[in-house]
């Protein structure tokens, strides 16, 4: 586990009174709600979607200068010509997030960006499925043991472990996805996917606790 989070970070380790809303993991048996295939196919493409909510959501952080100054050419132009809902090359999103890296902002930055793209890819990745729940009265468990169907509507290849480990309290692992070697990447996925369940508790908190060249992890706690 990496030290805890700036107290600020409203996606880090939780304090004060929402931590003691938090069940502890001690004496609960993990359990894991969905498993990753046995040879997950690799990443080889990316939904249009992601990237141009993406782009829109650094625009409008004042970073746009700098990002279309970084961003490769040839990149540019595959995003600016793309419609919603196609799917781009890899290496098209992978120079989307060189550029997204180049601007060299901090984790808690980009997961602010992350949240706000939610706000514009929310009903793309999930349509209806969240909102069911929410009228329903649905936790976060009704959606996280979900994921792989959001993660497949934004990636082609890639898989994911949706781990419980405790009431309030998960571990979501991603594989076979060399875009989690942009520390950009990581943290605005941190912060895209902590909104998902937000809309289904008082507070979320998304804490990175581990990271390849191919995957990461991120726990996830509530109140």
């Amino acid at each position: 586990m990496p030290a805890p989070a700036n107290p600020a970070d409203p996606l880090g380790i939780p304090t004060g009174r929402d931590a003691a809303t938090l069940s502890p993991i001690i004496a609960f048996v993990a359990e894991v709600l969905h498993e990753v295939p046995e040879s997950p196919r690799p990443v080889a493409r990316v939904r249009s979607t992601i990237l141009l909510a993406s782009r829109t959501s650094i625009v409008e952080s004042g970073h746009g200068a700098r990002y279309e100054a970084a961003l490769d050419p040839i990149a540019r132009r595959a995003i600016g010509e793309a419609v919603a809902g196609v799917w781009l090359p890899l290496e098209v999103a992978r120079a989307h997030y060189r550029a997204c890296d180049a601007l060299d902002l901090g984790a808690n930055a980009i997961a602010a960006i992350g949240r706000s793209t939610n706000d514009r890819v929310k009903g793309t990745l999930a349509g209806t499925f969240i909102r069911v729940f929410q009228e329903a009265g649905g936790s976060p468990w009704s959606v996280i043991p979900h994921w792989q169907r959001f993660w497949d509507r934004a990636f082609d290849g890639g898989a994911l472990r949706v781990t419980k480990l405790g009431p309030k309290d998960a571990r979501v692992d991603a594989v076979a996805c060399s875009l989690c070697e942009s520390h950009y990447f990581r943290h605005g996925l941190r912060g895209l996917s902590s909104g998902f369940i937000e809309v289904l508790c008082h507070r979320a908190y998304a804490t990175e606790i581990g990271k390849s060249l191919d995957g990461l992890s991120i726990r996830y706690q509530w109140a």
